[in-house]
C-alpha cells in the first residue's frame, strides 16, 4: 500500500484519473478543508495529476499527517489507518 495527499480542485479529486490509468485510490481522511490523505495502490501511476497537487507520502509521513488530525491513529495489519474514537468529558 502507498499513500498520497491531494487537494480537492473545482469539486473533483484524482481518484477517477488514477483508476483510468489502471491503479486504485481512495481517500482516507480529510487533513484540511480541501486536502485529503489517501491510499493508492502499488501500481498507481501518479504522474500528470498536478491539477490536484498529488504528493506521494512515505508510510511514516502519512502516519504523521494522520496523527495531526487524530493523535491516536495507528496502522492496521493491512496498512490502513485506524482512528479510535476519542472520548471527551461532557460538562
Amino acid at each position: 500500500m502507498k499513500y498520497a495527499t491531494w487537494t480537492i480542485t473545482n469539486g473533483t479529486t484524482p481518484e477517477t484519473e488514477i483508476r483510468a490509468k489502471g491503479g486504485q485510490a481512495s481517500g482516507a481522511m480529510t487533513l484540511t478543508f480541501n486536502t485529503i490523505l489517501g491510499y493508492v495502490s502499488d501500481d498507481a501511476d501518479l504522474t500528470g495529476l498536478q491539477e490536484w497537487n498529488v504528493t506521494p507520502q512515505t508510510s511514516a509521513q502519512a502516519l504523521t499527517l494522520a496523527k495531526s488530525v487524530s493523535p491516536s491513529t495507528y496502522y492496521s495489519a493491512a496498512g490502513t489507518f485506524v482512528t479510535p474514537v476519542e472520548y471527551t468529558d461532557i460538562v
